[in-house]
């Protein structure tokens, strides 16, 4: 049980202090999901607004090639070409990201109202409030893909977890590591590095590795869900959970009825943020 955090991958990408706060921050909708279903939700990458999910900075993507190039320098006459070869590998990484799922929260010591205005501008909406240990404690170790297919075609994908590593996609410096599909489900642009983002993720290889005797890709066929559910001990992870900044008292007593509406024992409080000034 536990979340991968000793994948080559992902090592590198842990805290010094597993003990740091992480946040998740819900509208009303998905609060009463995670009552319901008592999991989190892992979304399709692809399905993000950031564009270059899931992809290379430019730098990576020359020192890729070169290295291809290099190796492949004298291959026999009728072997893949060098340029074939990369092609492949750039359909490959492409193709990943519609194969790779992530649940992902804010790492802080205290909550964010840049969060809250990102995420939490709906009335009724709040916050949980966990350890980046806590969660990866919780979290199963692989998480299965059965929707839509009979049990004999399911995929299986370990769970992995590490913070997120911001780079400039642009220059010709900053590079992803390479040598693993995993390493650009853990890169994001500079511009986002307010987001201070850990992530769960999976990625299921198997739609990248099948080809059918047509031609056509596996997942092409067989288009991946846009979302999977992980059960979690929701008593374990969460220590509190906070309503908006604003909320009067009476929103957030009704916030605490709905939650004990589904058995669920966890402190309901007010946001910091509405803490008076003293003067």
């Amino acid at each position: 049980m536990g979340a991968n955090i000793g994948h080559e991958a992902v090592i590198d990408c842990q805290p010094s202090d597993p003990s740091i706060k992480v946040w998740r921050y819900f509208n009303v909708l998905g609060l009463l999901a995670l009552l319901q279903t008592r999991s989190l939700r892992f979304t399709r990458v692809d399905m993000f607004d950031d564009r270059l999910e899931g992809s290379l900075t430019r730098r990576s993507v020359a020192v890729r090639e070169q290295q291809i190039r290099m190796a492949l320098a004298d291959i026999d006459p009728g072997t893949d070409t060098p340029e074939g070869l990369v092609n492949a590998l750039r359909e490959m990484t492409r193709g990943a990201v519609r194969c790779a799922y992530a649940n992902c929260w804010h790492a802080s010591e205290t909550e964010s109202q840049a969060m809250w205005k990102l995420y939490g501008t709906e009335s009724g909406s709040v916050a949980l409030q966990s350890t980046y240990g806590k969660l990866q404690d919780v979290l199963p170790s692989r998480i299965v893909l059965r929707e839509g297919r009979p049990s004999s075609a399911a995929m299986m994908s370990a769970i992995f977890m590490g913070m997120v590593q911001y780079r400039d996609y642009g220059n010709d410096v900053d590079c992803v590591p390479s040598g693993n599909l995993l390493y650009p489900f853990l890169s994001k642009r500079k511009e986002l590095q307010h987001e201070r983002e850990l992530r769960a993720f999976a990625l299921f290889t198997e739609p990248l590795l099948l080809d059918r005797p047509d031609g056509e890709r596996f997942a092409d066929l067989d288009p991946m869900p846009t979302g999977l559910d992980a059960e979690v001990d929701i008593d374990r992870l969460v220590e509190t959970v906070r309503v908006q900044p604003g909320t009067p008292a009476w929103a957030r007593r009704s916030v605490e009825k709905l939650i004990r509406k589904y058995g669920w024992d966890v402190e309901v409080v007010a946001s910091d943020i509405d803490t008076s000034p003293l003067y």
